[in-house]
C-alpha cells in the first residue's frame, strides 16, 4: 500500500472521536445506537465519523434487521503497523 493510498486512513485516525471509537471496537462488534450512546453528539456526526472509517478500511459495516454493527478490520492495521515499522527502521539507520 503507498502512501497516497493510506491518506484515507490517516484522516480517519486524525480525530479523536474516531479513536475512542477504534478503541471501543477492539472488544469486539458494536451496533450503532451502542456506540453513538458513548458521545455527547448527534447521530448524523457519529455516521459521518463510522463513514469515514469504513471509507478507510479501517471498519466494516453490516446490517443486522434494523441495526447496523461495525466491527474492526485487521487489513488496514497490517497496513499501519507496515508503514510504522518502516519508519521505525529509516530512523535506526
Amino acid at each position: 500500500m503507498t502512501l497516497f493510498e493510506m491518506l484515507p486512513i490517516f484522516k480517519a485516525l486524525a480525530d479523536e472521536t474516531r479513536l475512542q471509537i477504534l478503541t471501543m471496537l477492539e472488544n469486539g462488534k458494536m451496533c450503532a445506537c451502542r456506540i453513538n450512546d458513548q458521545f455527547d453528539c448527534s447521530q448524523p456526526t457519529i455516521s459521518y465519523h463510522m463513514r469515514l472509517l469504513t471509507e478507510a478500511g479501517l471498519v466494516t459495516a453490516t446490517r443486522e434487521g434494523a441495526l447496523v454493527c461495525y466491527e474492526l478490520t485487521s487489513c488496514a492495521y497490517k497496513a499501519l503497523r507496515d508503514f510504522a515499522n518502516a519508519i521505525e527502521r529509516e530512523e535506526a539507520v
